[in-house]
């Protein structure tokens, strides 16, 4: 489940002559002067000065600069022949220990117990039915958050802001292209798709799993309340869609305006106010029905109008503009969905003859539901 770790500190010493690569700033070919550089640390008097100092050893990358010293590794490298699978707590003590003797053979010393962890990746590994770009179009039209871009590339799809990233890819094509390994040779031969749930900085790892030194990461408790954050995250940005939103039954029309508003006024005093009228659709989505709702009032444009006055209560204390922002939000959330509810219930793959609905499912089901291998 643990898939990499970066973690940084400013508490360290380095040293003299440490086994380090130094980065040093341009020289100017007309005038002959160097760039800027800065301190890196001290030894004694003797302060370094560059961009930044580095080392990459087999399993790990060491990197000073202005800010710190940064440490990148995936733990399942260390004592394993490859990275195939993904690493548990015990694997990550195991990189613990190696890291403190590269560091020492560096000339580097540290505690990276008490090094906050700066970026962390959560990963899974699931058996799909087919292969797995056959999955892909399921992950190009379900709804995400508006502040989250996506990206196709040749055998996995990227979802991502400045905060995390979701990547989802061929684990057996990734091996071949970047391993130069023929999965089979390992004994995998059925397709796997991994999902990574990427936390980028330390606000994001600490708000999103409580936890902020690498110390904090090894405990059983701690790895398995790791997977709990994982499944949550991926629940909520990837797999939100449920059968409840293909049901026939579901709030009626004459509930809707109320529900609404309900669900809007709980969205924002217990969310970040800028994405309380998406919640409050998601949640109303997933008790009543789109498709009845069209049928009802003609359009979705005519379900957007019936529902304007909750959202003017709610945020016409902000202003006109606010209101305005809020329903063109609510618009095009529920045109995505109405998109997303077509798309699910009347495409099918050419392949393996197979709803995309019934492969989104699937997927969600085994990601979800099946137990994680350790």
């Amino acid at each position: 489940m643990y898939d990499k770790f970066k973690i940084h500190t400013r508490e360290f010493t380095v040293r003299s002559n440490p086994k380090l690569s130094l980065g040093n700033a341009k020289v100017d070919l007309e005038t002959g002067e160097r760039g800027q550089e800065y301190p890196l640390w001290k030894t004694g008097n003797q302060t370094t000065l560059g961009l930044n100092a580095f080392k990459n050893t087999k399993n790990c990358s060491y990197d000073i600069t202005p800010y710190g010293l940064f440490i990148e590794f995936n733990p399942s490298k260390f004592g394993r022949e490859n990275n195939i699978s993904t690493a548990n707590q015990n694997q990550l003590q195991i990189a613990m220990k190696q890291i403190n003797v590269e560091l020492n053979e560096i000339g580097i010393s540290t505690n990276i117990n008490n090094n906050e962890v700066s970026r962390l990746d959560l990963a899974k590994d699931i058996n799909t039915n087919f292969s797995v770009s056959h999955y892909i179009p399921v992950f190009e039209n379900i709804p995400r958050a508006t502040t989250m871009r996506d990206r196709k590339y040749p055998s996995g799809f990227l979802i991502e802001n400045t905060q995390r990233e979701y990547c989802i890819y061929d684990k057996l094509q990734q091996i071949q292209d970047v391993m130069k390994i023929n999965p089979s040779q390992l004994g995998l031969d059925n397709p796997i798709m991994r999902l990574e749930n990427r936390l980028l900085n330390k606000k994001v790892v600490q708000s999103k799993t409580g936890l902020k030194n690498l110390i904090d990461f090894i405990s059983k408790d701690n790895y398995n309340h790791c997977k709990e954050v994982y499944n949550n995250s991926i629940e909520s940005d990837i797999f939100s869609i449920d059968k409840t939103y293909h049901n026939i039954s579901g709030i009626d029309t004459n509930t809707l305006t109320g529900s609404f508003s309900v669900l809007l006024n709980k969205a924002k005093t217990t969310t970040n106010k800028h994405f309380g009228t998406n919640r409050a659709i998601d949640e109303l989505l997933k008790i009543g029905n789109l498709e009845n709702w069209v049928t009802e009032f003609g359009s979705i444009g005519n379900i957007v109008n019936k529902l304007t006055p909750e959202l003017e209560n709610t945020y016409l204390k902000s202003g006109a503009e606010k209101v305005r922002k809020e329903k063109a939000k609510l618009k095009k959330r529920l045109q995505q969905q109405a998109r997303m509810n077509f798309y699910l219930n009347n495409t099918t793959d050419t392949t393996t003859g197979k709803r995309e609905q019934d492969l989104y499912f699937e997927i969600k089901e085994k990601f979800l539901r099946i137990a994680w291998p350790d």
